[in-house]
């Protein structure tokens, strides 16, 4: 099969990151919801310069897989970039099957944290695509 379009990549990616920061800040907007378009925008972009610099990549959504691609293709990427694999639970795990319990002690999520990530990664992903 070949790549995904590069510049289709971004442009979904684009519209993850752009109803992200339109319902961030909304309460009502579940974290989990917020954690699936923060994942799947960042997914999308290192996509988009994996399928740009002809990477073939398996249909995954985890992000530590497609770090792997991208150092072992030398394709350097902001330090900022390694917190992604926080996001791939957002993808699959607690969208479909685990939620973790209202009391549990994990780190709250940092909502406004996971947008300025997928912020980095396209401002990353744009400069190489483009």
């Amino acid at each position: 099969m070949p790549p995904d379009p590069p510049n289709v990549l971004l442009r979904k990616a684009q519209d993850d990151e752009r109803l992200a920061r339109l319902v961030g800040d909304n309460p009502t907007i579940s974290n989990e919801q917020i954690g699936f378009l923060a994942q799947q925008a960042v997914e999308k972009t290192i996509k988009a310069v994996l399928s740009h610099r002809s990477i073939r990549y398996r249909r995954t959504h985890d992000l530590s897989e497609l770090l792997d691609l991208l150092k072992a293709a030398k394709i350097s990427f902001p330090a900022a970039m390694e917190a992604c694999v926080r996001l791939t639970p957002f993808a699959a795990e607690m969208r479909y099957d685990y939620l973790p319990p209202e009391d549990a002690a994990e780190e709250p999520f940092d909502r406004a944290g996971a947008i300025r990530l997928v912020r980095t990664t396209l401002d990353w992903a744009e400069r190489i695509v483009s």
